[in-house]
């Protein structure tokens, strides 16, 4: 399908001062390209309007990397071109800023590593003195043993007890399972790049001064390690760090990057209990939510998956683990809206963009694949351009109920002409450039592709 609605609206009533919601799931690496692009698309759409003048924006993982900016007044395209070092507005953002190694906390766990190891050294000599003393008539005929026939099992059955003896430091046992790093990768260079950029543009890195200065409430959504709770950042909200920081909180996913450890708390990536928090935009008191999720589940019949393989599973470990991460997602974001369509109380409406179930293209896009930025973002302009068309009719009204006037002639000239109208005046002008740099073959022949 690739849009989903919720509909609780009278479209023959239009809505006097809407609330309007822009809500952003996460999506790692590419599905953040995804997103950039299909909002490059809707902006284009919309003809009285752009995704900026909305009151609220919610953020989860990568969504809130977008949503910051978005807020500060920054359009998806020149997001986007900031991104490939094209904006004159944003600093470029580069894979060094993706994959910053965790070098510190490597270190820092080595040397405690060292350290606690040589602590040990006292307890390790004193177990094997008090083992001596006490366990001697078992220890020599075992020690003559390892003599006569010196092999693995005589030297196992010697050391066993020297082992047993040492783990029964508490020290020990804390060297056995403590000194891993937390995550590959540190994202503090993702929060210096939105610090830096809103810095650039006189932006206040601040909710309550963002919300006096603009106008928008501006909702980044992290999970607190340590509570195992869901933590909204906000000028109404958790407001004790600054968004930048919290942009970092919620984009530490596990795994790839250590926790975010900032005021005293451990955060992680907002999508291990959020997929998208689309009830916090209706809590809020949105009057028309514009949710984007770029993770959905693939849909294939069976059998139809690739010549002579039956299922996804023959796949590889990979892909199964793949669909099941999508599938998770995209089901907690359909049981939000299913609650949300059984609420009385909500009067409004709401539009989810998602891929369609049956793109295999973006379903095989690694996630955290820096390299692969252009085609994902070339991949979600078309999407959304795409469902928009197959939507327009149910779609049109329900924008014009909330004052948005939209029209498929200004998405369809607005593609055309990505060759011909400069980045300055249209958005999608920043594609051409950007393909010159990172897809420049595909993008020659997009309008061929795409009829």
């Amino acid at each position: 399908m690739g849009v989903t609605f919720v509909h609780a609206s009278d479209l023959a009533k239009p809505c006097p001062n809407p609330r309007i919601a822009l809500v952003l799931a996460g999506g790692a690496v590419s599905g953040g390209a995804f997103k950039l692009g299909g909002l490059v698309a809707l902006n284009s759409y919309l003809k009285n309007t752009k995704v900026t003048n909305f009151q609220i924006y919610t953020g989860v993982s990568a969504g809130s990397m977008i949503a910051a900016p978005l807020a500060a007044g920054i359009q998806p395209g020149e997001i986007l071109k900031g991104v490939f070092g094209l904006s004159d507005v944003l600093s470029p953002l580069t894979e060094f800023d993706f994959y910053y190694p965790n070098v510190r906390e490597v270190v820092s766990q080595g040397f405690r590593f060292a350290r606690d190891a040589l602590r040990i050294m006292p307890d390790a000599a004193q177990g094997f003195a008090r083992l001596f003393l006490q366990r001697r008539s078992e220890l020599t005929p075992l020690v003559h043993a390892f003599v006569e026939q010196p092999n693995r099992r005589s030297a196992e059955r010697l050391v066993t007890p020297f082992i047993q003896e040492v783990l029964k430091s508490p020290r020990a046992m804390m060297l056995s399972t403590s000194y891993w790093p937390s995550g590959l990768f540190s994202n503090a260079r993702l929060e210096r790049y939105i610090r830096k950029n809103l810095e650039r543009n006189r932006v206040p890195n601040n909710f309550r001064l963002l919300k006096r200065a603009r106008n928008k409430d501006l909702y980044i959504i992290a999970t607190d390690l340590n509570r195992a709770d869901t933590v909204v950042f906000g000028h109404d909200e958790d407001n004790r760090l600054a968004i930048s920081e919290a942009v970092r909180a919620s984009t530490a996913l596990p795994i790839m990057y250590s926790p975010a450890r900032l005021a005293g708390n451990e955060y992680v990536d907002a999508a291990v209990l959020k997929t998208a928090h689309v009830h916090l935009a209706v809590q809020k008191g949105a009057d028309l939510i514009i949710a984007y999720n770029p993770f959905r589940p693939l849909v294939v019949p069976q059998g139809a998956v690739e010549p002579r393989v039956e299922g996804l599973g023959q796949l590889g470990i990979f892909t199964v683990i793949n669909q099941a991460a999508r599938m998770m997602l995209h089901a907690r974001l359909q049981e939000s809206l299913d609650r949300i369509r059984h609420e009385t109380s909500f009067k409004g409406d709401i539009v989810l963009f998602e891929p369609v179930e049956t793109d295999r293209s973006f379903f095989s896009t690694n996630p955290v694949a820096f390299w692969k930025l252009g085609a994902s973002a070339e991949h979600g302009f078309v999407s959304v351009k795409e469902s928009i068309e197959r939507h327009h009719d149910k779609l049109r009204p329900i924008l014009h109920r909330y004052g948005i006037e939209a029209e498929l002639a200004g998405l369809r000239r607005d593609f055309d002409d990505i060759r011909t109208r400069s980045a300055e005046d249209d958005e999608v002008g920043m594609v051409e450039r950007m393909g010159s740099r990172q897809v420049p073959r595909r993008l020659r022949h997009l309008r061929a592709v795409q009829g």
